[in-house]
């Protein structure tokens, strides 16, 4: 249970785990109004949603469903492989589709292992490989198909989202690295608004901004430098 006098504990293992500030309150709020701790609300949400008891999910649920939906100004960010880096470049893709996440939710994620593991991309068939891997892409965008943005909740939990671990199909990513981060997926592939960047990212954190996009030719154009 959530108890009095325990806030800054709270807010401390929330900001030392990375979830973002602006965050912070509204998510103690509502777990408090919940009657549960931090420490219980993860051990939720890094559980099998299949083992939850109908009033369990309607708490996670409630929390998750507390984090605002994208809308047309909201940036969000979707990572890529290096080798889609190009096929960005050369206009091969031109949108985005996937699982995707607000970029204010994992602004203090800034290394390449920090992505992977916040985000769970190890996932089976994994297309990223750390060990191999020297850089890996983003995409900071925003949209106007934001209604095509959903959560991708299992079954379990009223919808009709599928994967295998470490998908959690709660909403959440099953991040164990201290941080919590709200996951989204496109229920199609969506188009970006003029202006979204194209960034490299190497595995020591540096950014290099590759190319932005341009709405009139639908593509990426390269930043020669």
């Amino acid at each position: 249970m959530f108890k009095e006098g325990k806030g800054a504990d709270e807010v401390k293992k929330i900001v030392e785990g990375g979830l973002n500030k602006a965050f912070v309150n509204e998510l103690l709020e509502i777990l408090k109004q919940k009657r549960i701790t931090l420490d219980e609300f993860n051990n939720l949400r890094l559980r099998d949603v299949a083992e939850l008891t109908d009033s369990e999910k309607e708490i996670l649920k409630f929390i998750r469903n507390s984090v605002p939906m994208p809308n047309e100004n909201t940036l969000m960010q979707k990572v890529i492989t290096v080798e889609d880096i190009e096929k960005y470049l050369n206009g091969t893709y031109t949108q985005v589709g996937g699982c995707v996440t607000r970029a204010i939710d994992v602004e203090n994620l800034k290394t390449y292992d920090d992505l992977y593991k916040g985000l769970r991309l190890d996932y089976p068939e994994s297309v990223f490989n750390p060990t191999e891997d020297d850089v890996m892409g983003m995409i900071r965008f925003t949209t106007e198909d934001f209604k095509k943005i959903t959560i991708p909740y299992r079954t379990e939990m009223g919808g009709n989202a599928s994967g295998e671990t470490p998908f959690t199909g709660n909403g959440f990513t099953k991040a164990t690295n201290g941080n919590i981060i709200p996951e989204f997926q496109c229920s199609k592939y969506i188009d970006i608004k003029d202006g979204a960047q194209l960034i490299e990212l190497r595995k020591d954190g540096t950014e290099k901004l590759r190319a932005i996009y341009d709405k009139d030719t639908k593509k990426f154009v390269e930043i020669k430098r």
